[in-house]
């Protein structure tokens, strides 16, 4: 998606207290740093017919891997920030990581 020029990707996940405790943050951060976007990662809360509980902790993170605003672990709640997209063009300006995995694809795919 960021190779199509994407400056904010949406993740819609269930992820669970078990493996939310110790991945969530750090993996929306990851995927913020990497794709040099800012990320609004949506999570589930409470526990399903099932009884499986997961974290909530839904956020928004920027292209630097800052949290900007992140949710109640229980609850419903909508999780809002101002968020400057031009950030996202002086960072891939300044740290043209993309060009490289861009120009990779262009050469091995479209030739």
């Amino acid at each position: 998606m960021v190779l199509a020029g994407a400056r904010i990707i949406f993740v819609p996940s269930a992820f669970t207290k078990f493996t939310g405790r110790d991945h969530w943050i750090a993996l929306n951060r990851v995927r913020a740093i990497e794709n040099q976007c800012f990320i609004a990662a949506v999570n589930q809360s409470g526990k399903n017919a099932d009884g499986v509980h997961f974290f909530g902790s839904s956020m928004i993170i920027d292209p630097w891997g800052r949290v900007l605003k992140e949710g109640p672990s229980k609850g419903d709640a909508i999780v809002t920030c101002a968020i400057d997209l031009s950030l996202v063009d002086k960072i891939r300006r300044n740290l043209p990581a993309l060009k490289k995995v861009r120009d990779f694809y262009r050469i091995k795919f479209f030739k």
